[in-house]
């Protein structure tokens, strides 16, 4: 079907130096933006205004696939359909001939799993790990011939068009779980009255990741997340990143975290949050809100109470490459004051969304393996 090539054969890092404080571009890119697994970036910065450092100095043009070069474990790369600029972490990566390589296949290859398995094991130093641009460039993969190439990408796209329109649906009901959130509870701000801080009512705890270079410890049956597992309402033990030992527990900065408790996104997927209902481990990026007075407050509103300062949150992150915010950040938010009905009312309501939710996302899934099993017929 084609022939065997490496990435850095058929594709280019492209590094076009830009002033952040000199320029006419509007948005940037850093790693809070690219989701995990996906093809295509839907999120941004605007870059007037903000606090990034000196780092974000890439310029990136729509079309070409942004490609994070540390933590491969979180499978950060994607395509951008605009212009901006991103860090120099963030390798802008573009085929080196249209006629050879087609751009639009690009999102696709990156995202196999064969492209994160190979970066898995090539790469270098500690926490963060990362890989130089030539260590990506010698990954190989089957590359058909171009005129097969249109027919391939122009499948692929149709498919991946057809999940974002069932996403976008699914965006519509979260929406609708936010407006009845304000229905009910107002625009709750830190400014807000009849609020009690969430640190008064809760602990946070932070947590780690065990080191890999004792492999037994991730031979245990206790799960442990990264923030790739946060956003739906509940997490089990099916959602976990990899399963650890108390060995790993002991020896490391990772806690064992109570059911009932809402995870929240700290550091990357900053705001991402959900109700454990198994005892779980997070890695660094994650605090957890436990020890809630489940007669007074039900975890399930707390975390929407978290969601609905989403915007809070991404007006005050910093970090000089990856931004996030800190566990009293996270305390410093308003919980309205409820009664436990009040809050129960509001649970069933989003109980009753989730069944259209579910079903929503398993259309999204189908169409995912879909694209994942093509990719990796194709590619590998």
């Amino acid at each position: 079907m084609g022939n065997k090539v490496k990435l850095g054969d058929v594709v280019s890092r492209v590094q076009d130096k830009v002033n952040k404080d000199n320029t006419n571009l509007e948005y940037y890119i850093g790693g809070e933006h690219i989701d995990e697994h996906r093809r295509v970036i839907t999120k941004k910065g605007v870059l007037k205004g903000s606090t990034i450092g000196p780092a974000f100095h890439m310029r990136f043009m729509p079309g070409d696939v942004l490609l994070m070069s540390r933590n491969p474990h979180l499978c950060k790369a994607s395509m951008a359909d605009f212009e901006g600029i991103c860090s120099d972490v963030s390798y802008v990566i573009r085929t080196k001939n249209e006629s050879i390589f087609s751009q639009r296949l690009l999102p696709f290859v990156v995202q196999t799993k064969a492209f994160w398995k190979f970066a898995e094991e090539h790469k270098r130093g500690g926490m963060p790990f990362f890989l130089n641009w030539r260590d990506f460039a010698e990954f190989e993969f089957n590359l058909p011939d171009i005129e097969e190439q249109k027919k391939i990408a122009d499948l692929l796209w149709a498919a991946e068009m057809t999940k974002q329109a069932y996403e976008k649906q699914l965006h519509l009901t979260n929406e609708l779980i936010k407006s009845r959130f304000i229905e009910m509870f107002g625009d709750v701000t830190l400014e807000s009255q009849n609020t009690v801080k969430l640190g008064l009512i809760c602990k946070t705890v932070g947590g780690g990741t065990p080191t890999t270079k004792k492999p037994e410890y991730y031979e245990g049956n206790i799960p442990w997340i990264t923030t790739v597992s946060l956003g739906p309402n509940y997490i089990d033990g099916s959602d976990a990143k990899g399963y650890i030992t108390p060995e790993a527990i002991n020896n490391s900065a990772t806690k064992l975290i109570s059911p009932n408790s809402v995870m929240v996104g700290t550091r990357v997927g900053v705001g991402k949050c959900s109700v454990n209902t198994v005892p779980i481990c997070t890695n660094q990026d994650i605090n957890s809100i436990t020890d809630l007075d489940l007669n007074k407050y039900l975890p399930l509103f707390i975390k929407n109470v978290v969601d609905s300062y989403q915007s809070y949150f991404d007006s005050i992150k910093k970090g000089s490459t990856i931004l996030g915010i800190t566990s009293d950040d996270l305390k410093k938010i308003n919980v309205p004051k409820v009664s436990l009905n009040v809050q129960k009312e509001f649970v069933s309501f989003i109980e009753l969304i989730d069944k259209s939710k579910f079903e929503l996302v398993q259309s999204i899934d189908k169409v995912e393996k879909i694209i994942r099993s093509l990719s990796e017929e194709i590619f590998a």
